[in-house]
Formats: structure tokens, sequence, C-alpha cells
């Protein structure tokens, strides 16, 4: 089946870990995946975004879940 429209351009998969910084460090300094932005908002919520080829992989704690789920907030980047 043919079809006009573009191949995959990008993949955004986020993962929620309760243990943030380990799990950064595994993915950043264990697998390699370069850390392109972190960013962290109200109520300890972080996230790191994590170059992984076409795809991007975010390391999110809980708190960060909570206010992705709960709608636009203001974040600040680290």
């Amino acid at each position: 089946m043919q079809t006009d429209a573009p191949g995959v351009l990008q993949m955004r998969l986020v993962v929620e870990a309760d243990d943030y910084d380990a799990a950064v460090g595994f993915f950043r300094d264990v697998l390699g995946l370069r850390e392109e932005e972190s960013f962290a908002g109200p109520g300890d919520a972080r996230v790191a975004i994590l170059d992984a080829g076409r795809a991007t992989l975010e390391i999110a704690n809980p708190a960060q879940k909570r206010m992705i789920s709960s709608g636009p907030q203001q974040e600040s980047k680290l």
C-alpha cells in the first residue's frame, strides 16, 4: 500500500522514574544518550530530555508526571 504520508520523523517516549537521578544516570552515563535539556517545575517536578537518534527519551519523576497529566504549567529550565 502506497501513501503520501511521510515516515516517522520523531518519536517521544516519557518514562516515569521514582529514582529520577538513577534513571537519568543510567540512560545518560551508562547507555550514552546525550542530554539535550532538563527542566524543573512546581512541586519538585523534573524532566530530562535525552537524545536517542530519531527519538527522545524523557525521564520524568512522579511530580512531573502529575504536572503533565494536570495540564499546562510553567516550567523553568535547569
